[in-house]
């Protein structure tokens, strides 16, 4: 798939489906107030993508939890641990990853984001694994892996040594549906990417599972 920043929004049942779903305008002023510029000089130097969730970002997004949980409630769903996504300008992350824990789902809202980017997603190449790996603030945490990705990770191979990607698509719309327990990966275009996030989980368990498949039916 691919790598092109100039491609369009591809919807795609398995992998993205784009939304015309805003932030709300407080959360939005809230935000452009402080904690972007904050997140811009934490972040400065990075050549990834890293989420900053609402505690660390200092604002709770309640308003746009709201909004989410009016629109994921009636699939049987809602929103969780709401944060924000920050990738600099150009940036070709090599973080392939599935989401912490192999979270299935995502609601994504890009209007923040200076310049659009691209998803792209990779092959479960049905040799994954539960591998306990350190998050942002230093804290273990039972993620999920791949060994190629890991390899990959370690630089032990490149680019031309791992599955091509099976999805692509720009993120140049309002916001999306997301499938993130696939190995997926962000580029970032000629702008500052700040996507706010949420979880998406099942509104009665609280799972994370069998969330995408409630999402198509």
């Amino acid at each position: 798939m691919m790598d092109n920043l100039n491609q369009p929004v591809q919807a795609h049942p398995d992998f993205f489906i784009p939304l015309n779903l805003k932030l709300a305008k407080e959360d939005v002023d809230a935000l452009r107030a402080g904690p972007i510029n904050k997140l811009q000089a934490q972040h400065a130097q990075s050549t990834r993508l890293w989420f900053n969730s609402a505690f660390a970002v200092g604002h709770d997004f309640a308003a746009t939890r709201k909004l989410a949980d009016e629109f994921l409630n009636p699939m049987g769903l809602r929103a969780e641990v709401m944060g924000i996504f920050m990738v600099n300008p150009n940036t070709y992350d090599r973080n392939i990853h599935s989401d912490s824990a192999r979270l299935e789902t995502r609601l994504n809202f890009y209007e923040l984001a200076d310049a659009p980017g691209v998803v792209r997603w990779f092959p479960d190449t049905n040799d994954g694994y539960e591998s306990y790996n350190k998050n942002l603030d230093g804290v273990e945490f039972l993620d999920y892996t791949w060994p190629w990705v890991a390899d990959f990770k370690a630089r032990k191979i490149d680019w031309k040594d791992i599955p091509d990607p099976i999805w692509s698509t720009s993120t140049a719309c309002a916001s999306a549906l997301v499938r993130t327990d696939l190995p997926h990966h962000v580029i970032q275009g000629n702008g500052i990417r700040i996507t706010v996030t949420c979880r998406v989980v099942d509104l009665i368990t609280g799972s994370t599972r069998g969330t995408w498949q409630k999402i198509k039916s």
